[in-house]
């Protein structure tokens, strides 16, 4: 930059500018590399909480929260599921033989015991339903903690980049002080050595005025 540009400072600013674009390049490369590896494992995730979904929402039907059709309609599914059915079928066939070897094939306690029957069968789909619905809220909270987690990471980031603006702030505004100072030295230093030339020399005479005499043609002294 030249001598003045160094007596100022100004290449030293200029490099503090450099280096903490630099570092501001670094951060933001580290964001860049980090923030797919969040989002691939959020996504892992994502067919347990559509699952988790598609369970909660059939839980809350069957329970009659969303009125009485979304509720018909899926005890209609329930009935429907050849598992479902398959399971009944072994259920009432068991309770059968059960009653037939007591000697009560058809009576009120065996019509009680089948209708209980069907009652748990109902009520374990319930509570798989409700599991399925548990396990997408974890797998949306574990969602939620991976979008913490990069939220943490850019505000970190943004907080070190701020950081950095400041120190270099402060320490642009300190190089430009140093080089005013320099420059008023620098300038103390010619009127000084201005001022020793006019004062008077051995023989009365001073530099400057012996210079002048000698330019005059009456030699120098």
């Amino acid at each position: 930059m030249g001598f003045f540009g160094n007596l100022m400072g100004g290449s030293g600013r200029k490099m503090m500018v450099a280096q903490n674009n630099k570092a501001s390049g670094f951060l933001d490369a580290g964001v860049a590399q980090a923030d797919p590896f969040y989002q691939q494992a959020s996504s892992r995730l994502d067919p347990f909480v559509s699952q988790g979904q598609a369970g909660q929402q059939r839980y809350a039907d069957l329970l009659g929260l969303n009125g009485d059709g979304a509720r018909s309609a899926g005890q209609s599914t329930y009935n429907s599921d050849p598992m479902f059915a398959q399971l009944e079928a072994n259920n009432q066939e068991r309770l059968s033989r059960y009653f037939n070897a007591q000697g009560s094939p058809v009576s009120g306690a065996s019509m009680a015991a089948s209708n209980q029957a069907s009652l748990n069968n109902y009520g374990s789909y319930l509570d798989r339903l409700a599991g399925l619905g548990q396990q997408g809220a974890q797998g949306a909270a574990q969602q939620g903690q991976y979008d913490v987690g990069r939220g943490d990471m850019r505000f970190g980031v943004a907080q070190q980049k701020a950081g950095n603006q400041i120190s270099l702030g402060n320490a642009l505004a300190q190089s430009k002080a140093q080089g005013a100072n320099n420059l008023m030295g620098l300038i103390g230093g010619i009127g000084g050595m201005a001022l020793g030339g006019f004062a008077p020399g051995m023989g009365g005479t001073s530099a400057f005025g012996n210079i002048l005499k000698g330019l005059g043609g009456g030699g120098i002294k």
